[in-house]
């Protein structure tokens, strides 16, 4: 705020002393040019930022925005656009809300807006987006958790989409492949060959936001789920959420050329490979490959978890840092499941240096990577009692859940349950 010295006298006598009614008449004989700063810091303070909401409620917010004039709408940088609608406390997504056409157009008549956050769009709202780029737009962030991929609608061909997008992340339904494989790899193909168009993307952010298997995918993989064509050549920073993957998406589709990748940041968290330690394995060596990645700072791996087929060691988080003196990879394992959110994780975390990982020649499979990246920690006595203790609750919790499913719930099966569980978690506790 601006310091009172710098007001003009008029205004600081009124400040400062009683009002007459003299002084009250010189209220609209400011200085000029003082009334225009205060009017452009009013303006941007005002409009730099704003939120507008396309439910029926409040379908005047739009024609509002349309009817700002030139000069407040150039202070319009940072748009939020919303459909939600509250329901005793609770926002209600409306995703079926029809798209108008004054969106677009008055989208378009604004000529600094930098950035629009989508927070439960229309499905038509970001798939325009998405092909017709406001030209000034630089980032799009979408949060649509109850959207699906499989309701939106791109274009047969994008070759001819222009835009100036550096940043966008999306957060949004993708199809089970358990359910409908076929249907998974189309919908996936043609976001990410929509994708493809947008090739002045920086930073590409991606979350399917559908419940994860909690095992890895039993079916036959195919060769890609994403569309070999795929290419964003002026990528830094990938972040994958919950995708189902393969080893050649990563290897022959995301980065295909280590010499020349300018990639800087990969983060693949709950990412689903068929095949988990053998072919996670592969693709740490091809990251840290020594012959290309030459500005690769990070990569994260979140693959915590235990996985059927996998009895020593449970696979752990990875923090891989290189852009420094010494690159290291954290590793973190989380020993307690917690049955709820706000319950404090328990983690075992410790760093090995990159160069013992890479220069070590009796390293010759994923098992011995494994064990030689966790120090033998992650298939210790105690963490195999951890893993016992966690596969002895989810089993318990399933049965209970089974049990509960019953028109009538029966609670003498119920008390029997819960003895045997207590019974056989005091049998895991009383050994090391």
């Amino acid at each position: 705020m601006a310091s009172l010295t710098t007001l003009p006298p008029e205004l600081l006598n009124l400040i400062t002393t009683p009002l007459t009614l003299k002084d009250l008449l010189k209220i609209r004989l400011l200085n000029k040019s003082h009334n225009l700063k205060f009017q452009h810091y009013f303006r941007t303070v005002l409009f730099t930022n704003i939120t507008i909401n396309l439910s029926p409620s409040s379908s005047s917010s739009i024609n509002t925005l349309s009817q700002l004039s030139p000069s407040t709408k150039s202070y319009i940088k940072t748009l939020t656009i919303s459909t939600q609608t509250w329901s005793r406390g609770v926002p209600t997504p409306k995703n079926t809300i029809k798209l108008s056409t004054s969106v677009s157009t008055t989208l378009h008549s604004l000529p600094n807006l930098t950035t629009i956050n989508l927070i439960d769009p229309p499905k038509t709202l970001l798939t325009s987006l998405l092909t017709t780029t406001p030209p000034p737009l630089q980032s799009l962030h979408c949060n649509a958790p109850s959207l699906s991929l499989t309701d939106l609608t791109f274009p047969p061909s994008q070759s001819s989409l222009t835009n100036s997008l550096t940043t966008l992340s999306i957060s949004l339904k993708f199809p089970s492949t358990n359910h409908n494989h076929r249907q998974t790899l189309k919908q996936t193909s043609k976001l990410f060959t929509t994708l493809s168009s947008l090739t002045t993307l920086h930073t590409l952010t991606l979350k399917n936001t559908t419940c994860p298997s909690p095992s890895p995918l039993q079916h036959n993989h195919p060769k890609n789920f994403l569309p070999p064509t795929f290419s964003l050549p002026n990528l830094k920073s990938l972040s994958l959420s919950n995708i189902n993957l393969t080893t050649n998406d990563i290897t022959h589709v995301l980065f295909p050329n280590p010499d020349s990748s300018g990639i800087e940041d990969i983060n693949f968290d709950s990412c689903r490979l068929q095949i988990p330690d053998k072919q996670w394995y592969e693709v740490i060596r091809y990251l840290l490959s020594t012959h290309g990645f030459k500005n690769l700072k990070s990569v994260y791996l979140g693959l915590g978890g235990y996985y059927p087929g996998i009895s020593t060691y449970e696979l752990p988080d990875l923090q891989i840092i290189l852009n420094q003196p010494n690159p290291v990879c954290e590793v973190s394992l989380l020993l307690r499941s917690t049955s709820t959110e706000d319950e404090k994780k328990e983690y075992i975390t410790f760093q090995n240096p990159i160069s013992k990982i890479i220069n070590n020649k009796e390293i010759t499979n994923s098992d011995k990577f494994w064990k030689f990246l966790t120090n033998g920690e992650y298939n210790s006595p105690n963490i195999i009692k951890w893993k016992k203790i966690r596969l002895l609750k989810d089993t318990y919790d399933t049965e209970l859940r089974k049990l509960r499913a019953y028109a009538q719930y029966d609670w003498n099966m119920a008390e029997t349950l819960e003895k045997k569980f207590r019974r056989d978690l005091e049998g895991l506790e009383g050994h090391v």
